[in-house]
């Protein structure tokens, strides 16, 4: 159910028990009910105003957008590039940026957990792309660690090709995959 309804509806609900406790004549002290009532149906006013303020500006942007954004905007997700490699404590690291293969310039620290133990490398990265691409808002990564028990492997995702091509031939992988 969208929120605009949701609003509406909770409104009504609550604007219904008003009228309803106030016509009952058997309670004795309806004051606590009414404020609770009131304040949500407040709550939900207040909910459907904002929700289709929202929603209006939503349409109005994928309105504007042309046909080709409009695509590009519903593609999926990029691509993961997994590189397999056995369980080792080091890892070479290639000296570019793990998410646009340019000049690096800070480090981004991928982790991964196995149980309660944590495993942790540093990659190059630039902050062009953490600003742009990797935002601290969006729950995005450029490389992900995760650790196979049945193989007793790590597995890392990369978001750039070139650059888990690099990784795997510097650290003795077979490519991707």
């Amino acid at each position: 159910m969208k929120k605009p309804l949701t609003g509406v509806l909770i409104f009504l609900f609550c604007l219904f028990g008003i009228v309803g406790i106030s016509q009952e004549k058997s309670l004795k002290a309806p004051e606590p009910l009414f404020a609770i009532l009131g304040i949500g149906a407040a709550a939900g006013f207040f909910m459907a105003i904002l929700n289709h303020r929202k929603s209006r500006k939503a349409k109005s942007a994928l309105a504007s957008l042309k046909d080709g954004e409009r695509k590009a905007e519903k593609a999926s997700p990029p691509n993961d590039f997994i590189v397999r490699l056995p369980k080792s404590r080091e890892y070479a690291v290639p000296k570019p940026c793990c998410s646009c293969y340019g000049a690096a310039n800070s480090i981004w620290p991928a982790t991964g957990w196995q149980g309660l133990r944590r495993y942790s490398i540093d990659f190059p990265f630039c902050k062009t792309c953490s600003k742009q691409k990797y935002p601290w808002w969006s729950h995005r990564e450029p490389v992900s660690i995760y650790h196979d028990l049945r193989a007793d492997q790590m597995h890392f995702l990369f978001h750039n090709e070139p650059y888990a091509w690099e990784f795997s031939r510097i650290n003795g992988g077979k490519g991707l995959g």
